[in-house]
């Protein structure tokens, strides 16, 4: 199980797990990438987006939601990820690392 490290400990608001990624959003502002291989075995490095509604308030984020978009047969297939944050704001972006493993 992954826990952040305790010298930086962030309250999880929010989270959630779509073909192997688990997006996790936090009190800070931060959201944090897991890759979960098939086996179920994943990094406990995470990747951190910090601040990612706003660069400058850095709201924490309430909710996650991943959409597929287009054909992983064909290649065409994009990862959506929108949040939502304390202050009200929502943002939209492509994960272009998230691709389905």
């Amino acid at each position: 199980m992954w826990a952040p490290p305790s010298r930086r400990l962030q309250q999880i608001q929010c989270l959630t797990y779509s073909e192997g990624i688990l997006l996790i959003g936090c009190a800070d502002g931060g959201l944090r990438l897991i890759q979960v291989r098939g086996d179920g075995s994943f990094s406990t490095n995470p990747t951190l987006w910090k601040a990612v509604n706003n660069s400058k308030t850095s709201p924490g984020i309430t909710s996650i939601t991943l959409a597929y978009i287009g054909n992983f047969i064909e290649g065409s297939a994009k990862c959506i990820c929108c949040t939502g944050a304390e202050d009200g704001s929502v943002a939209m972006f492509e994960l272009k690392n998230g691709a389905k493993q």
